[in-house]
């Protein structure tokens, strides 16, 4: 009783370090001094976009502001609105992932490694990203799910991506993959690889051929600044996704240092989520979450193509494995084809691999905050860093550490 107490403290201790490194991260990331407060006016504007001045995609949230609130929005409304979303949905993954990991001993070392690095730190990072709208969404629906029967489920499902799809183009790949799988594990249904991709496929091409043009004018919401001043959004039609796609293409591919230049962004947007699911698979002897991870990042994929913040689209991602991985209740949830056996030797070396808690308290406070992950994750001297640390953990645990011994 007596050690169970005081491994209780410890991990509790551990957990308040991780906290104060988490706020520091955070401290560095944002900027709470603009006239607008903490969210950059690039991520107002979608705010206060709405249907009234044309069709404009991502237009589903501001027409509901104008609905409840009126034509005129307070800085402070949206801040706080913007910052309950960016702390519900770390707290609500991490709690129901973690909770299940309190048994394990020295949990709380893989814990404040993910909540203390860019998992967490991003979404302030991306204060107002009307994706974390579509992700709150997503995550209601987990939870409502477990509540009602397979026809209730599979109704709310279509509703939730619908919505999802509305309040930004992007849950597409980003959040429907997810929604489909929260429903096939909470009622048993067996998981289709191809069936989500297609339908996927087919949503897009509607996407992309029907609702692709907009009609430009200037918004009548204007949001209400710290100095009382109005400000209203310049309403530039947001391009097609033809060009988007062009320009991605030409800007990677375009010669051969453009080719070199995709490939450290690859590592750089990769490093962190993967490292991540290696950890935690290990740690927790948790089998389920490097395919998950794989299954959401494989029907993901087209994002990588026309938009420009992997690292965004990378974190989202992860926190959605875990989310799904603390529902999964078999080893394997799915297969993907091409990938499986990949993916199943990627687990069974996590497995296999015994990580002391020094290495992680190695990467953990090696990771700060970094500036603009969301677009090119780890860059330069903190890519160059987090490789290192990397690789000394690797070589230390092959070269000191015995494998684990699991049944």
């Amino acid at each position: 009783m007596r050690a169970h107490l005081l491994h209780h403290r410890r991990d509790l201790f551990v957990l308040l370090i991780g906290l104060v490194i988490l706020g520091l991260n955070i401290e560095e990331i944002i900027h709470c001094g603009q006239n607008s407060g903490c969210i950059d006016p690039y991520w107002a504007d979608f705010w206060l976009i709405s249907y009234s001045d044309g069709y404009s995609r991502r237009a589903l949230i501001g027409q509901l502001i104008q609905v409840l609130v009126g034509d005129i929005v307070d800085y402070r409304l949206l801040n706080a609105v913007a910052f309950f979303i960016a702390i519900a949905i770390p707290l609500l993954v991490y709690a129901k992932y973690f909770s299940r990991q309190t048994g394990v001993r020295n949990w709380s070392l893989p814990c404040i490694f993910v909540i203390s690095g860019p998992a967490t730190v991003l979404l302030f990072e991306v204060l107002g990203d009307l994706l974390q709208v579509s992700f709150i969404l997503v995550i209601g629906y987990f939870f409502i799910s477990g509540w009602v029967g397979a026809g209730a489920s599979l109704l709310l499902a279509a509703i939730v991506s619908l919505l999802a799809v509305l309040i930004h183009e992007a849950s597409m790949f980003a959040f429907l993959p997810a929604v489909y799988l929260i429903h096939c594990l909470r009622h048993q249904k067996r998981i289709s690889f191809w069936g989500p991709m297609l339908v996927i496929f087919i949503g897009a091409s509607i996407l992309g051929v029907v609702l692709n043009t907009q009609n430009a004018s200037m918004p009548s919401a204007g949001l209400k600044l710290r100095d009382l001043s109005i400000y209203y959004p310049p309403h530039d039609p947001l391009p097609p996704f033809s060009a988007l796609l062009g320009h991605e293409l030409s800007a990677y591919l375009g010669s051969i240092r453009s080719v070199a230049y995709l490939f450290i962004r690859v590592l750089g947007v990769s490093i962190v989520p993967v490292a991540s699911v290696f950890l935690l698979s290990s740690a927790f002897n948790d089998r389920r979450l490097p395919t998950l991870f794989a299954f959401l990042s494989a029907l993901s994929l087209p994002l990588y193509a026309i938009a420009h913040d992997w690292g965004r689209f990378s974190i989202y991602t992860f926190l959605l494995s875990l989310l799904l991985s603390s529902l999964a209740s078999s080893d394997r949830v799915v297969r993907i084809p091409l990938f499986q056996r990949a993916i199943d030797r990627f687990t069974d070396l996590a497995h296999e691999t015994a990580l002391p808690p020094v290495c992680l308290c190695v990467l953990t406070l090696v990771f700060r905050s970094w500036r603009d992950y969301r677009s090119g994750g780890l860059l330069k001297f903190d890519l160059v860093l987090a490789v290192a640390a990397i690789v000394l953990v690797a070589f230390y645990v092959r070269r000191y550490s015995k494998p684990q011994q699991r049944g």
